[in-house]
């Protein structure tokens, strides 16, 4: 069994954060083995958002993650700039719609 869709954020701002983050993510990794619910580090990917992130590197398990731009989420494509992609949205049911607009509200940028 796989701990899928785990999302972890936090305002990285400075190196101090990023070493603050890496040591989050050693704790998730410990979390993950306790619970035996394993992280596929080959699957996991990280977003440098914002602008004042300075994009450190990550790893779980020895595999550095890949840095990406975008990811879907409930059927929003979010970017690394902080805005979803409309476009890009699923826009055949209302539950999509009702998921984009709380996307939008919800998103802080820092």
């Amino acid at each position: 069994m796989f701990a899928d869709d785990t999302k972890v954020y936090a305002s990285v701002n400075t190196d101090y954060d990023v070493k603050g983050m890496r040591t989050d993510m050693d704790r998730l990794q410990v979390w993950s083995k306790t619970w035996l619910l394993r992280f596929n580090a080959s699957k996991c990917k990280v977003m440098h958002m914002g602008s004042s992130n300075p994009s450190g590197s990550y790893s779980m398990s020895g595999v550095v993650l890949e840095d990406i731009d975008q990811e879907k989420d409930v059927g929003v494509y979010l970017t690394k700039d902080c805005k979803p992609e409309y476009s890009k949205m699923y826009q055949s049911s209302s539950e999509s719609n009702g998921f984009a607009q709380s996307y939008k509200e919800n998103l802080q940028v820092f």
